[in-house]
Formats: structure tokens, sequence, C-alpha cells
């Protein structure tokens, strides 16, 4: 598979893979640290605890296709946001 993400599209997966990284972090530590102090009350999201994986698995995966510079949805809807040579 060629390369078929450009260069801001790569900035953009890379703050957005940051982003969704962090928050799956917090919801991470919101549910399996804070909820354990007796004066809780006070949520740090609203976010379900399910998302903190999903949010994880979709930074993974926006690192992980910014720095290869290659998507494979990219390749099947057949878009490149690469600068033509």
């Amino acid at each position: 598979m060629k390369e078929n993400v450009g260069e801001i599209d790569q900035y953009i997966r890379i703050i957005l893979g940051a982003f969704t990284g962090l928050l799956s972090l917090v919801v991470l530590i919101q549910y399996n640290f804070l909820s354990q102090m007796p004066s809780s009350e006070s949520s740090l999201t609203s976010l379900p605890e399910i998302s903190s994986p999903i949010l994880g698995f979709t930074s993974l995966l926006l690192i992980t296709t910014a720095f290869r510079g290659k998507c494979g949805i990219y390749s099947v809807l057949g878009v490149n946001t690469c600068k033509a040579d």
C-alpha cells in the first residue's frame, strides 16, 4: 500500500490521537482510582467507562496511521491527501 496521508492530515491525526489518548486516560483514572475515594462526588467527565478502551484504540489508530503515512480506509475509498509530485 502506498502512502496516502498528507502532511497536514498527519498533523491533524497526531493532535486528535494525543487528545483522544489523554481523554482515555482521564476516563480510566476517573473510574479506577477516583471512584474509590470517599468524596468523589465531582466527576471529571460524563463519559461511560467503556469509552476508555475505545478512545485508547482510536488514539493508537490515529497516531499509527499518521506516522506510517498510510490509511486503509483511504485506500478503499480512493482518497489521497499527499501532494502530487
